[in-house]
């Protein structure tokens, strides 16, 4: 036993040599846990058996989705930690009020009526009607030729304008269509809108049909109050002229064929005959010197 002795005290130095390292092992697993308790998220202890658990606890439904609108989301206040401060979500939540939707621009404006053709003072008459010869010129390319009386006259292929100066001023616009006589040319149609443009007259107004196939229209121009007579039988050419020159013609009613003629009745006192007229003789003829 006396040689066995130091093999006891190696025994027990090497025991407490292990008692001391495991000691300071849990100690610097406990300095360490402590150091990251702040970056580790808690869990709940997973319980001993997940299989029972599941059994005795039966699943909760989902609950349906609402439209109610979710309590507004606030910034929390700045704390030192920015890692656990929540962020807004970017997409709103479903239920959420849309935008409001941008409003309807309003209609434009109505468009103002173009005003009514104010006649020129009589003294600028014949300027209208100089300016009237000159934008025949212009549109036509034709030089308008001198009438005896003092006013002018434009031919063309399909069409002739003849005007005629003032104080019995007027303006004639003649369709000349050879082949279709009731079919009015490409030219007339021209001088017709240049006449128009030019005198400040309407040509789309109603206009009146006469007993003699005419139609007349009264309107206002800066020449003053004119009519303006189409005439279907020369190839519906117009004739523009002063207001009181004008005398249109009612049309006629149309006769009823089965009215019987009216018959003199006999019963009525008829006037008596007068005495015979005797017709008065011719006088001598004068003796000649």
């Amino acid at each position: 036993m006396a040689h066995h002795w130091p093999l006891g005290i190696a025994a027990g130095l090497i025991a407490l040599a292990a008692s001391l390292g495991f000691w300071q092992h849990n100690r610097a697993a406990i300095a360490a846990s402590t150091a990251l308790a702040p970056f580790t998220r808690p869990t709940s202890a997973a319980p001993a058996n997940p299989g029972a658990a599941n059994k005795a606890a039966p699943a909760t439904p989902a609950a349906p989705a609402t439209n109610a609108t979710p309590a507004p989301v606030t910034a929390p206040a700045a704390t030192g930690d920015t890692k656990t401060q929540p962020v807004a979500p970017l997409v709103p939540a479903l239920g959420a009020n849309p935008a409001a939707a941008p409003a309807v621009p309003a209609a434009p404006a109505a468009v103002p009526a173009a005003p009514a053709i104010q006649p020129v003072a009589p003294g600028a008459r014949a300027q209208v009607l100089a300016e009237l010869r000159a934008a025949l010129q212009g549109k036509l390319g034709v030089m308008p030729a001198d009438s005896a009386v003092g006013g002018y006259a434009v031919s063309v292929d399909g069409a002739r304008v003849d005007v005629q100066p003032l104080p019995n001023w007027s303006v004639r616009v003649v369709n000349n269509n050879a082949k279709v006589p009731e079919q009015e040319t490409e030219n007339f149609k021209v001088c017709l809108q240049v006449v128009a443009t030019m005198l400040g007259i309407n040509l789309n107004q109603k206009a009146v049909e006469a007993a003699n196939g005419k139609t007349y229209l009264t309107t206002t121009s800066k020449m003053g109050s004119v009519s303006v007579i189409r005439d279907p039988a020369v190839g519906n050419s117009c004739t523009i002229a002063p207001l009181q020159r004008v005398v249109p013609v009612p049309a006629a009613p149309a006769a009823n064929q089965n009215q019987p003629p009216v018959q003199p009745n006999p019963k009525q006192p008829q006037p008596a005959p007068g005495p015979p007229v005797t017709p008065p003789r011719p006088r001598d003829a004068e003796p000649v010197f």
